[in-house]
């Protein structure tokens, strides 16, 4: 997990990300919470503001500005946030909570286990799964979670996690893409396991990395589930990633899909409604982008949402993905219509819009 940032920062442990004052004001107050009758409940606000009392914490002159989540990035200019400051918003914050419980009918269930061994859940026994897995290479879960970790003194197995890393040495969790396949197919494996004859799962995913979205495709296929439908999600608050992509022009995708699948019954049957589809001609890519921007409002006509369309579109017309990163969409945009300040039209609505 550690980067070269980390390193010329002088950050070699937990310890270091946060100064001399807030450590042992975090010690002392982690220690009393120790020992309290709610102890769960005390930890609990205590891991939620070790972000915020840490070094990690960005310093701006007009607003507080928080920590970039999904990362372990700390800024060239940091603010220490006073930890007692922390724990009384965040006590007063789990007492509303407390309040707001109520006792409700039925059961829940809490398992903690690898989405490629679902111990403790029977075969054909659940009728609905929705699972949001780690993107790629987009987001190093076991970064994000890190600093409470530390304090829980519990550490994701990042031999485990499934994500690409090739930056990272084996010892600290390397994989390829191959072995990022691997894992999601062992985790759709267990999905197909669980899930009674015919029911669906909904998957949350996007990249703009054609080979990722080809080793999905893959591990699906792989355990015997079908797709049999996508749709866009439109997330109103964008990652960082996706302010990146807003402020630097970087290559993301902000759209993302939610993959619809259902178990097929037989091994047989599946290869029997396996779609065997010709590559999409571009004219028909071309075609369908020029509808869509004939009546969709700005924000539908930006390059990340027309990438999450081809996407949806390759995806469920079965055709292959291989050759449609962001940046091949992108370029199929530039050859066929305009950019008007960052949205796309055909030259017969760009003619209306400018008149």
């Amino acid at each position: 997990m550690w980067r070269g940032q980390h390193r010329d920062l002088g950050i070699a442990t937990a310890a270091d990300f946060f100064t001399d004052r807030n450590l042992q004001a975090l010690a002392a107050v982690w220690e009393a919470a120790g020992r309290s009758v709610e102890r769960s409940a005390m930890r609990f606000a205590v891991t939620a503001i070790v972000n915020r009392a840490s070094r990690r914490y960005q310093w701006n002159p007009k607003r507080p500005t928080n920590v970039l989540s999904g990362t372990l990035y700390i800024a060239s200019l940091t603010y220490e946030f006073n930890v007692f400051s922390l724990l009384r918003r965040k006590f007063a914050a789990v007492a509303k909570l407390n309040q707001a419980l109520v006792d409700a009918p039925g059961a829940c269930t809490v398992n903690q286990s690898s989405a490629t061994e679902l111990t403790g859940v029977e075969d054909r026994s659940v009728d609905y799964v929705f699972t949001d897995p780690p993107f790629g290479a987009n987001i190093y879960y076991s970064d994000a979670s890190f600093l409470w970790e530390a304090w829980l003194d519990a550490f994701t197995a990042t031999d485990q996690e499934a994500v690409v890393s090739t930056s990272l040495s084996i010892e600290h969790g390397r994989k390829t893409l191959q072995d990022y396949e691997k894992l999601m197919a062992s985790s759709f494996s267990e999905i197909a396991r669980i899930l009674k004859p015919g029911a669906w799962a909904s998957v949350m995913f996007h990249n703009s990395d054609d080979a990722v979205w080809s080793s999905l495709e893959r591990a699906i296929e792989s355990a015997d589930l079908s797709l049999e439908s996508a749709i866009a999600f439109d997330k109103s608050q964008p990652s960082f990633k996706g302010i990146k992509q807003i402020t630097d022009q970087e290559r993301v995708s902000s759209f993302d899909l939610v993959l619809h699948l259902r178990t097929v019954t037989s091994k047989s049957a599946r290869r029997t409604e396996k779609k065997v589809v010709a590559p999409i001609e571009e004219t028909t890519l071309v075609a369908a982008i020029g509808e869509l921007l004939a009546t969709a409002p700005p924000r539908r006509r930006t390059t990340p949402y027309i990438h999450s369309f081809v996407m949806r579109l390759l995806l469920e017309r079965g055709g292959p993905l291989t050759g449609w990163s962001y940046r091949d969409v992108e370029a199929l945009l530039e050859s066929h219509f305009i950019n008007n300040a960052g949205t796309w039209a055909t030259q017969s609505r760009d003619t209306e819009e400018m008149a």
